[in-house]
């Protein structure tokens, strides 16, 4: 099953994201860019569908260290 890691602030644009994706494939949720720095070093997805708009760290900033 392909994986794809959601990187969203907003809990129920998350929740949204994931009953959407969800039969199809496995879901990671982060909240923040640094929670998804940190679980992307142990699960490597297929895709990320990052915002841009995080706060702390934004989106841009998350791809760079990616």
């Amino acid at each position: 099953m392909k994986h794809i890691a959601v990187v969203e602030d907003n809990p129920d644009n998350r929740l949204l994201v994931k009953v959407i994706l969800e039969p199809q494939y496995a879901v990671s949720e982060y909240e923040t860019g640094f929670a998804a720095l940190e679980g992307l070093k142990t699960s490597r997805p297929d895709l990320v569908l990052l915002d841009v708009s995080l706060p702390e760290m934004d989106g841009t900033e998350v791809l760079k260290r990616i």
